[in-house]
């Protein structure tokens, strides 16, 4: 669920058991709080981690390179917990088309997402592979037009097993 009950707690009972949070703004979900309740949590702090195309607000694309020398799911905000705490699940971006009629189609959408999804993969994976920036992107940036992400990679090399 998305986080608010800091901001918005309520008098209803709202249970933490096997309920996993998105922490987005530490402002509605303190995630040092959250934590303490009982929440697992993912992390996606709008600072670093919200795409809305075309807005003016957030970010049109990620700065994917600060994400990947900067960013790892243990920072949420303004807070910063130890690297492997049980109760962090990972993180993840999101994307949110709140203009309507402003341009923006599937396509563009992909292509803000998709090295997104590269980068996040890399920082989220248990017990990610330590890849410098620079061949990251130079992956990234060979791949040919109208070819599936990949797809010319996992044909020549057995990067599954």
């Amino acid at each position: 669920m998305w986080g608010a009950l800091t901001h918005a707690p309520g008098t209803t009972p709202v249970k933490s058991e096997g309920v996993t949070m998105n922490l987005w703004y530490n402002g509605y979900a303190d995630p040092k709080e959250m934590i303490q309740l009982g929440y697992n949590v993912i992390s996606t702090p709008d600072g670093w981690l919200y795409i809305v195309p075309k807005a003016g607000y957030y970010y049109d694309y990620l700065n994917l390179k600060k994400i990947y020398q900067e960013w790892t799911p243990n920072k949420i905000g303004n807070q910063e917990f130890e690297e492997s705490h049980p109760q962090i699940k990972g993180g993840s971006f999101a994307v949110w088309n709140d203009h309507v009629g402003n341009g923006i189609t599937e396509k563009d959408v992909h292509d803000r997402a998709f090295p997104a999804f590269q980068v996040l993969a890399q920082k989220c994976g248990t017990e990610p592979e330590v890849v410098s920036w620079r061949p990251l992107m130079l992956f990234r940036n060979r791949q040919k037009p109208g070819r599936r992400p990949w797809s010319e990679y996992s044909r020549k090399n057995s990067w599954r097993n």
